[in-house]
């Protein structure tokens, strides 16, 4: 035990007990009750208990000791407590009692990170501090009353009792030396943990790290928790956190701010656990009560509990939803969760998710049921084919991610009742727009050298008018790439792939007729190897390399007219690529940088083979790009091998500012045909292709322009320009401003063009503005050029506080589907827009209501998925 008090300078007198050196004062008439200085420490350590006794005692008692009399030992605490005001603003430096800090008292780097939404945060006095409730008991006091006999000692003025992570300051407090336990009064404050207590007057066993607080007012950092109690008892043993409350209120809110609380009869808060309990609660906004619960848990940080979650409530469509979902935690590593849906026109739907962790990753299982839809067939679709409404939806979905050893891998299985049960219902699945579902497993692995990849991809057919009849599933795929640089300036490297197709919708005929240039089903074997010889200066490089590419098929379920069962191809490839390396420094707007010029060249000559008698399972004409132009084949997959020879032209050109940061990078290219193509993705077996694409003698210019001119500012820029028909066959400009990620704006125009005839041209802002530090507008609008009218546009409003969150968004948008119009007797088809309104309304910490506007937000507003919610 360390006790210290304040004393007068003079009449000292030292004495020895045992091995404790007590020093006593000298009293001249009574007991000095006045703060004096400077302080007197008195040191007795013996198990954490008074050895020593008081420092002061009254005259009475010291000539007891002095003349050998029996003196009778008395209980100072049964003395009147005389309560002294304790200065915690002189003790904590703190600007409230509990621990919260204003933003004007914070030091300037901490004002920097504090949010624009909250006046401040709490601050843990104690939190370096280790806990032992072994640790000897240290007694801070102006005054002491008591004796080297007292069971009892009294302290009076400015009181701290510190036991490592356990403080408690109070006016006066009475110590029972021989139990460990105090009893404090007036301006209780107890900071233990990170959780701050004050009260009128407390018990405290501080052995048990237990007590007991009257008109408790408390606090706590981590969770930026608060409340109030009329009782409060607090339970710190060992790894216990628990706090229990008596007809009281908590609140995520600031100080300053009272806009929400919760307010119940018992409240129970396990810091240990995350979670809270309490029962018959109202819950107040500014007072005013808004509904009343019997009973609820809560959480108190993000560790899982068996529940329900918050409920979410959706208008699409003129039609309403609203979800409740159940939140089961059955172990550590899984859970589900069940989520009844009700709809206003549908009826009612089942949900359910259940994800399960071991070692060798992460799985997810989910669906959903909803037994004779009221309102599927749609009303338009039951009046062109004439069935009647009720069919039944469903849903099953199944990912895996993970690693078995060095092997990653992944799972994504779908299957659905129909093709628009994504759009009417969302959920883990994204929206098929060729009639398909994926269902898709692949596993990799990566050595230093060589790298191991096999994926099984196939499809559900959603509808069946949708559906391409060339294309395969891979069932299975096995792929094996290497590339080794340890054999000097030599680069060689491979690629083997063994595959097995099988066409989607050949067990139910789809394309028997139409498509006789398909098989039922093929297996495939490729191979690519180079060699490389890769010489590099400072001032440029030059790459010479050859190449071989060979595959062969065995082909079943065939037209004789146009393939035999076997097919193949092997064919030589060389190609040489250089550059050079030019700088020099300049300057821009008055700013000093390093341009660079970096020209590129690459010839690559790859021989004819015919190969119109191999199917086409994944080969596709790979999109024109400055990377694509150097790049010997044109193709992607391993169906085709362009045939070429032909010379890559491009340049480089980058400012580079004083700090390494490239400002500007610019390149374009072309590439110049030395003779005519004849490898197309047909199968046409005539000698003479009528593909004229492939008889020019040069290619469509590509470029690209990256400027960053500001730190908040960026413009993108990519073209690709036909010579032959004068015209911009693709282009893209971008403005972005990124001031922070509450301040973004895209500014965005879209061109293609297919030929003469077909073009698509778009324009699209999107903007996520925090226009004060509570208020939020969004805005997305695309319009389409073509058309001449807008095919997306959102708007949305939030206003985020410290402690609440509010956000409206409405949407409509073209969904690429048909609907059926009447009009004068006339039916007809046009174009269909969907629309919905989202909204969500969440008390920090506790609660929230209203469908997902954030996942929204973050879908259609490019830059937003980096905002910040929470503050603190």
């Amino acid at each position: 035990m360390k006790i210290r008090t304040h004393r007068q300078p003079s009449n000292e007198l030292a004495t020895q007990q045992g091995n404790t050196s007590v020093k006593h004062v000298q009293p001249t008439a009574s007991l000095v009750r006045s703060r004096l200085v400077p302080a007197l420490f008195i040191r007795s350590i013996i198990g954490g208990v008074i050895m020593g006794g008081a420092v002061a005692a009254t005259a009475q008692t010291d000539n007891a000791n002095n003349t050998g009399e029996t003196a009778k030992t008395p209980n100072f605490c049964e003395l009147s407590p005389e309560i002294t005001s304790t200065d915690y603003g002189e003790i904590l430096n703190y600007t409230d009692k509990l621990g919260w800090v204003k933003k004007a008292d914070l030091p300037a780097e901490l004002q920097a990170k504090a949010s624009p939404r909250c006046d401040g945060f709490y601050v843990e006095r104690n939190q370096n501090i280790e806990h032992n409730t072994e640790a000897p008991v240290s007694i801070e006091a102006d005054q002491v009353l008591g004796s080297s006999q007292a069971q009892t000692s009294r302290f009076d003025g400015n009181v701290v009792i510190t036991q490592q992570k356990s403080q408690s300051l109070s006016g006066s407090a009475c110590y029972d030396k021989l139990n460990n336990q105090a009893s404090l009064f007036g301006d209780v404050l107890i900071s233990h943990s990170g959780v701050r207590m004050l009260g009128d007057q407390a018990m405290v066993d501080l052995t048990k790290d237990k007590g007991q607080l009257d008109n408790a007012l408390f606090a706590v950092a981590d969770a930026h928790l608060r409340g109030q109690s009329n009782t409060l008892n607090f339970d710190f043993l060992g790894d216990t956190q628990y706090v229990e409350m008596d007809e009281g209120y908590i609140t995520f809110c600031e100080p300053s701010s009272d806009a929400w609380k919760m307010h119940a009869e018992d409240i129970e808060l396990d810091f240990a656990e995350g979670w809270g309990e309490a029962s018959h609660i109202q819950l107040k906004i500014q007072d005013v009560p808004v509904f009343y619960i019997p009973w609820m848990n809560f959480p108190l940080d993000d560790r899982r509990k068996t529940g329900f979650l918050y409920p979410s409530f959706q208008l699409k469509s003129g039609e309403s939803s609203l979800s409740t979902p159940f939140y089961i935690n059955l172990a550590p590593n899984y859970d589900a969760t069940l989520t009844p849906r009700y709809f206003e026109n549908r009826g009612e739907m089942l949900e359910g998710e259940f994800r399960y962790l071991n070692e060798w990753g992460i799985n997810r299982f989910s669906g959903g049921f909803l037994s004779s839809d009221d309102d599927y067939p749609s009303e338009d679709d039951r009046q062109l084919s004439g069935e009647p409404a009720g069919e039944d939806r469903w849903s099953f979905h199944y990912d895996h991610l993970g690693k078995i050893n060095d092997w990653k891998t992944e799972v994504n299985f779908n299957r659905v009742s129909d093709d628009d049960y994504i759009s009417d219902f969302g959920g883990l699945l994204k929206r098929s727009t060729d009639g398909t579902v994926d269902q898709t497993a692949k596993a990799s692995w990566a050595g230093e050298n060589i790298s191991i990849s096999t994926q099984l991809r196939s499809y559900q057919i959603t509808d069946k008018d949708e559906v391409d009849s060339d294309q395969y599933k891979t069932l299975p795929d096995l792929a094996i790439s290497g590339l080794w640089t340890d054999f000097g300036a030599w680069r060689p490297s491979l690629f083997l792939q063994t595959s097995y197709f099988d066409r989607v919708g050949a067990e139910e005929d789809l394309n028997a007729i139409e498509h006789a240039t398909s098989v039922s089903s093929a297996m495939r074997g490729a191979t690519e190897l180079t060699l490389d010889y890769d010489l590099r200066k400072t001032w440029g490089f030059l790459t010479p390399g050859v190449s071989v590419y060979a595959s062969q098929y065995k082909l079943n379920g065939y037209d004789e007219q146009n393939f035999e069962s076997s097919a193949g191809y092997t064919l030589p490839s060389a190609h040489v690529t250089g550059g050079l390396f030019f700088e020099r420094s300049t300057s821009l707007f008055g700013q000093g940088f390093l341009q660079t010029l970096e020209p590129q060249v690459m010839y690559a000559y790859i021989p004819y083979e015919n190969q119109d008698d191999i199917p086409i399972f994944d080969a596709k004409v790979a999109d024109l790009s400055f990377n694509q132009l150097f790049k010997p084949n044109r193709f992607t997959g391993s169906d085709r091998v362009g045939d070429t020879s032909q010379v890559s032209l491009g340049v480089t050109s980058r400012l580079i500012d004083d700090n390494g940061n490239q400002t500007l990078q610019a390149r374009a290219g072309t590439i110049v045909y030395l003779k005519d193509r004849k490898v197309d993705l047909t199968n046409n077996h005539d000698e003479v292709k009528t593909n004229t694409d492939n008889d020019y003698d040069m290619s469509n210019y590509v470029g690209e322009i990256r400027y960053s001119p500001f730190s908040r500012w960026s413009y993108q820029f990519d073209f690709e320009w036909s010579d032959r028909l004068n015209q911009t066959e693709r282009s893209s400009h971008g403005i972005l401003y990124r001031q922070d990620k509450d301040h973004v704006a895209t500014l965005r125009y879209n061109e293609k063009k297919d030929g003469l005839a077909n073009r698509e041209e778009f324009l699209e802002f999107s903007t996520g503005w925090q226009v004060t530090p509570f208020w939020s507008l969004f805005h997305r609008w695309e319009y389409d050029l073509t058309l001449d009218r807008t095919s997306d546009i959102m708007n949305g409003v939030e206003y985020n506080t410290c402690c609440w969150r509010a956000s409206v968004v409405y949407r409509n948008y073209y969904t690429g589907d048909k609907e059926v119009i009447e009009k004068n007797g006339v039916t007809e088809l046009r174009d269909e827009f969907d629309n919905g309104i989202f909204f969500m309304f969440e008390l920090k910490g506790l609660a929230g209501t209203g469908s997902s506007t954030e996942d929204l937000l973050q879908e259609l507003i490019e830059g937003i998925n980096q905002r910040t919610i929470y503050d603190y």
